[in-house]
Parts: C-alpha cells; sequence; structure tokens
C-alpha cells in the first residue's frame, strides 16, 4: 500500500501517491465534504463548474480541449459506486441506453467511461434553462406548454421504439434551449425492456408527483412515460401539479384514485389524454406527437 498526501491549491489539489518507489500523480478538484474529484477526464475533457447534482452524481460543465467543445459531464459518487456495485451498473446502463437515443429532442451521449474510480459519461452541453425554472414565474401559456409536451412526446416516442422507459419525466428533466427547443435529460433510472435485475418489485422509481400509479409497485413500461407527460403538462397549464400530499403514499393514491381537478385549467385546453387511470393504459399512439402542420405555437 502507498502513502497519500494532498497539497490543495485554489480549490483543486495535487494527489501524489508513493507506490513500489514510483511517484503517481494526478490533478483533481475538491468536492463535497471534500471528496477529490478528477478534473480531467481521458487526457482532454476538463471539468468547469458545477451545473447540478442527484443522487447518482454531480453534473459539471467542461471543455474538450480537443476542439473547444462545450460539454456537459456526469460523474457518479465514488462512495455510492464503492458501497454497492449496483449503483455503478445503473450508470453505465445510463449511458448505453443514451447512446442509443439520437433524437434531436434528447441531449445526446459524446463519450463515457472510468477515470480515477468514478464512472462519467460525457453529453451535449444544453445552453438554456429547464421547464421547471420557466414555470418559477407561474403556468406556461398554452401554445407553448402544447409545443413542448409535443417534442417531448417525439423524444419519448423514439426511446419507445428503442424499447427504453423513462420512468421519470417531469419539469426537471426536460431542458429547453436558446431557442426554446426540448432537451430530454436524465435516463439515470431507465429500464429497458429487455435488461432485469436492477429495480425490484415493490421499490417505487420516479417523481411521486408526476409518476404513473403502476410506479409504486415497481412496474412501468412506455405508457407511464405517456401518464408522467400528462402530468407535466397539466403542471405547466396549471402552474402546479396534478396532485399533493404529505406522504409518498397519499400522492400515489391521489393518482390512481382521485378525479383530476379541473379547476385550476379550466380556461386552457385540457390535458386529459395521457392521465386516464390504469387499467387499460393510457391507450396506444397516445405518445404519438401532432403532425408538424398541427403544432401550436
Amino acid at each position: 500500500m502507498g502513502e497519500a498526501y494532498r497539497t490543495f491549491v485554489r480549490g483543486s489539489a495535487i494527489r501524489v501517491v508513493y507506490w513500489r518507489g514510483f511517484i503517481i500523480a494526478g490533478l483533481c478538484m475538491a468536492g463535497p465534504g471534500g471528496r477529490m474529484y478528477p478534473q480531467v477526464l481521458k487526457g482532454h475533457y476538463r471539468l468547469g463548474r458545477e451545473l447540478g447534482r442527484g443522487g447518482m452524481g454531480l453534473v459539471f460543465e467542461g471543455v474538450d480541449r480537443r476542439d473547444d467543445t462545450r460539454v456537459a459531464v456526469k460523474l457518479l459518487h465514488s462512495y455510492l459506486a464503492e458501497a454497492d456495485g449496483t449503483y455503478r451498473e445503473r450508470f453505465e446502463r445510463e449511458a448505453h441506453i443514451a447512446a442509443l437515443l439520437r433524437s434531436p429532442y434528447t441531449v445526446h451521449l459524446f463519450d463515457f467511461g472510468v477515470e480515477q474510480g468514478y464512472p462519467f459519461i460525457v453529453m451535449e452541453f444544453v445552453e438554456g434553462t429547464t421547464v421547471a425554472d420557466a414555470m418559477k414565474d407561474g403556468p406556461l401559456e398554452a401554445a407553448r406548454a402544447l409545443r413542448i409536451a409535443s417534442e417531448t412526446a417525439r423524444a419519448l416516442e423514439e426511446a419507445s421504439a428503442r424499447g427504453v422507459t423513462h420512468r421519470d419525466i417531469k419539469p426537471e428533466n426536460i431542458l429547453l434551449d436558446m431557442e426554446g427547443r426540448v432537451k430530454v435529460t436524465d435516463f439515470g433510472i431507465a429500464r429497458q425492456a429487455v435488461s432485469a435485475g436492477l429495480t425490484s418489485t415493490g421499490v417505487f422509481v420516479g417523481t411521486p408527483s408526476y409518476a404513473a400509479p403502476e410506479q409504486a409497485e415497481g412496474q412501468a413500461d412506455q405508457r407511464s412515460d405517456i401518464y408522467s407527460l400528462g402530468a407535466t403538462l397539466y403542471a405547466m397549464l396549471a402552474g402546479r401539479p396534478p396532485y399533493a400530499g404529505r406522504t409518498v403514499a397519499e400522492v400515489i393514491r391521489q393518482h390512481r384514485e382521485a378525479t383530476l381537478p379541473m379547476a385550476p385549467i379550466a380556461h386552457r385546453p385540457p390535458p386529459r389524454r395521457g392521465l386516464e387511470h390504469h387499467p387499460p393504459l393510457y391507450g396506444e399512439g397516445a405518445a404519438r406527437p401532432l403532425p408538424d402542420g398541427e403544432r401550436t405555437g
């Protein structure tokens, strides 16, 4: 075993490891809790500011030094990978899934790998905002909300054709570029229909305010994404999700049993399609986008 020394300089550190008479050094960044994250991946992806974080990892803005392309880089928390191999498997699955999806309405994957024990994916950098941020000032105009929903449906249509279920469609996971076009992101908890063993029956995966009722039983397919898109459309028109509660169970119960509250959107086109209860699920072709000639806004 070697002995490691760290020298901190302006939020970064040089990690020097002595091992069998050799000196191994790597440039790292100081992250939350003093954890060290690699600053350069594969020798040419340099990380910059942190863009966000979630249960599985952190997202940074970066640059590909080969051609100065701006990229977004997602790193898996090392302690999660160390504690449970399932997290790394889920992360690698996300990279595999993202590589399959080439819709113009999906965030594209450029590269992925492992650096100093941290699995990472390099993605298209989207300059803009999220639907959740756009809703902070109140409900969206109906034409804008319907266009966002239609473009999101296009992304889900391609995912469905490839056997991919997103499982967490919500305003936070729908990006809008500087021209207002949709880019669906975060397939981190998606499940391909052909894969198995990563989600146990009875484990809830998703966001309760937008999830289809069957997700409470650990079941989901492409029709569940349609339901979540309907709930997201409702939120864009009403300024809030269709149901709320003090507990996850209470919210899921309302999704399963309650009547859709129409008062908040009574003056707008009601997004009934996609929010019909299961079974049966929400009708074949419900994710089919509006033809270009019928798009509103």
